[in-house]
């Protein structure tokens, strides 16, 4: 977007072995940003099976589409790729302070070239779970982690199991090498010896079949404690500085979400932060960002709840203190979908001035808001809603609403935004009550899209 950029990266070359698991959702996006040199780069391994022993003893394999990739080339294929498109790049270096000033920010910066001060105008701190300034979403968590030689499961394939007191996840790298990982609560592995640890982390993995390892299997790395608690940044925007990845919303690392959302949030942050240096509408952009980041990390509970609830039976603490009975979804019919002949619009459906990203800044725009819909939408099938809706303040035909939407968009396009109202009940039979489409001002406390 034309802004000199700096990217101030703490981890060199030198580092263990981190297999990241990149499901086909994270691996189209990464495509769509024209990155495929990084990850062909990362040396991927394609995995079209999992096998799992969750909620009972029952093996259960199905198919899935993931390549698990060397986190430490995939980090610096990226790197290069950043470095390539005219982004400066210190590495290794440390961020030693951090001052606010009434221009933006400078920066202590210690590097191999020694120590320097950079100025500047926005900062984007993407530090990690560990990073200062977040608060916890559930339980802690740790996730003990090994690379083992000398194990193969036959053809590859993603391995979980659920255990007594915690879960374990397990997959094969290109290299011929097998990533296991142990996740249990922080408190029982706080303090331990790397000794003790690395006992712990093998008498975990050698009480489900799925991961009862060979008797010659080499452990390749000292067994290494990573904090995996879910969190959230208390502020994950201000005018001059936002938050994307984990430093933002890390999350359950049984979701696999985890660098898809990271990427996702990049993409969206860059949007506010080019709005806000540019003279845009900074308010507008704030309030998109910090409401979208609130409701990434409510989905985000939900669907743990609902992973960790399957399990609930297990007696002991882990379980019991994730265990939740997660809010019921809207039920939105699925069934095939009758038309009515008539239809008018529901008096639940109301329009806000709300913002959104267009192109490659955040404008308030107006959104519909109705109670089968978990936040704001602006657009159905490529069409403004407000554009569509406005104009239904009485009972319709169903044949003249199709006419007159199919004068200006492609015949199926009418037909599936139609549908998706009918479904949404955002238009009802026209048996049922009416109403105007209100138009108001933003309610912070609405859900934002």
């Amino acid at each position: 977007m034309g802004f000199h950029t700096l990217l101030i990266e703490a981890r060199g070359a030198e580092r263990a072995v981190v297999g990241e698991a990149l499901p086909a959702t994270t691996l189209r996006l990464l495509h769509e940003l024209g990155l495929d040199a990084a990850i062909a780069a990362a040396d991927a391994l394609r995995c079209d099976e999992i096998i799992q022993q969750w909620s009972g003893d029952d093996e259960i394999v199905r198919p899935t589409s993931v390549a698990m990739v060397d986190r430490n080339r995939l980090d610096r294929a990226l790197i290069a790729t950043a470095a390539d498109s005219g982004v400066d790049v210190i590495c290794p270096a440390r961020l030693r302070a951090q001052t606010e000033t009434p221009e933006g920010w400078e920066l202590d910066i210690e590097s191999a070239a020694g120590a320097t001060r950079v100025t500047a105008r926005f900062l984007v701190d993407a530090r990690g779970r560990r990073a200062a300034g977040s608060r916890l979403l559930g339980p802690s968590m740790v996730a003990l982690c090994g690379r083992w030689r000398g194990v193969s499961f036959g053809r590859p394939q993603l391995r979980i199991a659920a255990v007594d007191d915690g879960w374990v996840w397990g997959a094969p790298l290109a290299d011929g090498s097998f990533v296991a990982q142990v996740y249990q609560r922080a408190a029982d592995c706080a303090g331990l010896s790397p000794t003790t640890r690395a006992a712990r982390y093998r008498a975990t993995l050698q009480t489900t079949r799925l991961f009862s390892m060979p008797a010659d299997a080499v452990l390749l790395d000292p067994v290494r404690a990573r904090d995996a608690s879910c969190r959230l940044a208390i502020t994950p925007v201000t005018p001059r500085m936002i938050r994307i990845g984990d430093c933002c919303v890390a999350m359950d690392p049984l979701s696999s979400q985890g660098v898809q959302s990271a990427i996702r949030a990049g993409l969206r942050g860059s949007a506010v932060v080019n709005t806000i240096l540019s003279g845009g509408d900074a308010a507008a952009a704030i309030e998109f960002y910090t409401n979208a980041v609130a409701a990434d990390a409510a989905r985000h509970r939900e669907a743990s709840a609902a992973f960790y609830t399957d399990v609930a039976g297990r007696p002991s603490l882990f379980w019991r203190e994730r265990a939740s009975a997660p809010p019921q979804p809207q039920h939105v019919p699925t069934e095939p979908l009758v038309r009515p002949l008539r239809v008018r619009l529901s008096p639940d459906a109301r329009l806000i001035d709300h913002p959104v990203i267009e192109r490659d800044q955040v404008r308030r725009r107006p959104a519909l808001i109705h109670p089968r819909l978990s936040e704001p939408v602006a657009f159905v099938q490529g069409v403004a809603l407000p554009s569509v809706l406005a104009p239904l303040g009485r009972v319709h035909d169903v044949s003249d609403i199709l006419a007159q939407w199919s004068s200006t968009m492609p015949p199926q396009i009418a037909q599936a935004l139609l549908d998706w109202l009918i479904r949404h009940e955002v238009l009802l039979d026209d048996d049922l009550p009416t109403g105007p489409v209100e138009v108001a001002s933003a309610d912070p406390a609405a859900y934002h899209h």
